[in-house]
């Protein structure tokens, strides 16, 4: 009953913005909204940690935790992808040529601009704490339209799912990098002396750093989600560093350990080094992980 309770209005939202075309929700406009939504509710999520009492000794732990779930997600994940690769056909990178460095530098930015709004919502939250109550409702509330407006952009980029399921190659890719990430999450709450829902909703964030750490702390753990914010965040940064020499081995660990940013952030370097003809594994692979994250992370922090 609990799992409904958290996940049934999540999931609603979700899906009315992937099935309802409401007009006034143009790309643009959608684009804007969600940037502009998660700056706040990261800002918001900030203030949630300035508040907490003991905030350094609760960072320290959300670090070493994110340490933790980083190292085992990236061995089991690329040595998973590895074997993919080998197994199922994996491409090499026929050319390697520099990487598009204004991708690079651009999703750098967008991680800078990401934690100065955290860090500043960390500071008024430390100043300011007795002064604004209802923050974690506020959180809540926008995770519904934040949701709905992920549905609407899912939507617009005229995925369709039939297509994206019937690659071959993209499906086994996240299928690979599905099993072996939530395979680390468990190994890491044994690790850590977590629960094995919180190990297995802490990783399963794929990459998406903007939805992970918001998700787990509106559900009321910004501990976890600050964990899980600062993992998905480093694998963003270490995916984008790591693409030219992963592509040298095969397809299956580029695309992989790129997680839910295959179809976005980093589908320039991944398209530059491996040609063309990888743009639509990296679309069906990101966005079946995509599709996954609001849907494991409310159903996974349910279970009590």
């Amino acid at each position: 009953m609990t799992i409904l309770i958290t996940l049934g209005p999540l999931l609603i939202a979700l899906l009315f913005g992937y099935w309802v075309n409401i007009k006034v929700f143009t790309p643009q406009r959608v684009a804007k909204g969600l940037e502009q939504l998660v700056y706040l509710i990261l800002g918001l999520i900030g203030f949630s940690l300035g508040a907490l009492d003991n905030l350094a000794a609760k960072l320290l732990v959300a670090g070493y935790q994110a340490i933790v779930f980083f190292t085992l997600v990236s061995v089991f994940s690329l040595a998973g992808l590895y074997l993919s690769g080998l197994r199922f056909g994996g491409t090499h990178a026929e050319h390697l040529a520099q990487g598009p460095s204004d991708s690079k530098s651009h999703a750098l930015m967008d991680a800078v601009k990401t934690l100065a709004w955290v860090v500043g919502g960390v500071l008024l939250g430390l100043f300011a704490k007795d002064w604004l109550t209802g923050v974690d409702e506020l959180v809540t509330g926008l995770l519904y339209v934040l949701l709905f407006l992920v549905g609407c952009q899912l939507r617009q980029g005229n995925h369709r799912l039939r297509k994206l399921f019937l690659n071959v190659q993209g499906v086994i890719i996240a299928v690979v990098t599905i099993g072996t990430t939530l395979f680390a999450g468990w190994v890491g709450s044994l690790v850590l002396g977590l629960s094995w829902n919180q190990g297995l909703a802490v990783v399963s964030g794929f990459g998406w750093y903007s939805l992970s750490g918001i998700l787990i702390t509106g559900l009321g753990d910004p501990v976890l989600g600050t964990t899980a914010f600062l993992l998905d965040l480093g694998r963003e940064i270490l995916a984008l560093s790591l693409i030219p020499f992963l592509a040298r081995l095969n397809s299956h660990m580029s695309v992989g350990y790129s997680g839910a940013t295959a179809m976005d952030f980093t589908l320039p370097m991944l398209g530059k080094f491996h040609g063309a003809q990888i743009i639509p594994v990296c679309i069906a692979s990101g966005f079946i992980m995509s599709i996954l994250v609001p849907i494991l992370i409310p159903l996974l922090m349910g279970i009590k």
